[in-house]
C-alpha cells in the first residue's frame, strides 16, 4: 500500500512540474549514475507542449516528457516576477531555434541565451558550471 501511495505522489509531482512550466524556465537533470546535475536546458511552451532546448555537444530540442524520462530533474525560475516577458521569451526562443544543431557545450548555450537575450549572466564567466548556475538567481 505504501509503495502505491509513493508511486502516485511521484507521478502527481512529475505531472504538476510539467504543467507548471513557463517560458524561460531552466531545467537541471541528472542520470541515475551521476550524483551532480549533468545536463541543463531551457523550457519554452510550443503549441501548449513544454519543449526543452539543451546541448549535448550540439543544441537539440525535445519534449519535456522525453527529456525527463527516467531521470531526476528540477525546474527553476528566475526569482523575479515577470522577468521573462512575452517579448523576451519570443526572443529567447528564436535564439534557441537558430542555434539548434549548432555546436555548443550545455552550460555555454544556456549562459549565452540568458546573457545575450536578457542581459543576465547566470554566473560569473569564469565559473560557468551547471552547479554554479544551479546555485544562482532561482526559486525552487
Amino acid at each position: 500500500m505504501n509503495k502505491v501511495i509513493i508511486i502516485l505522489l511521484l507521478l502527481i509531482g512529475s505531472m504538476s512540474a510539467q504543467t507548471d512550466c513557463q517560458n524561460g524556465d531552466i531545467i537541471f537533470r541528472k542520470d541515475k549514475i551521476f550524483s551532480k546535475w549533468n545536463s541543463i536546458g531551457v523550457i519554452f511552451i510550443e503549441d501548449s507542449i513544454p519543449m526543452v532546448y539543451y546541448s549535448d555537444g550540439r543544441v537539440n530540442r525535445t519534449t519535456l516528457k522525453n527529456y525527463t524520462t527516467h531521470k531526476k530533474y528540477q525546474i527553476k525560475r528566475i526569482d523575479e516576477e515577470g522577468f521573462v516577458t512575452i517579448e523576451n521569451a519570443k526572443s529567447m526562443q528564436l535564439f534557441a531555434k537558430v542555434k539548434t544543431d549548432s555546436p555548443y557545450s550545455d552550460i555555454s548555450f544556456i549562459w549565452d541565451l540568458y546573457r545575450q537575450e536578457l542581459g543576465v549572466p547566470l554566473c560569473k564567466r569564469s565559473n560557468k558550471t551547471i552547479r554554479n548556475v544551479y546555485r544562482c538567481y532561482f526559486l525552487d
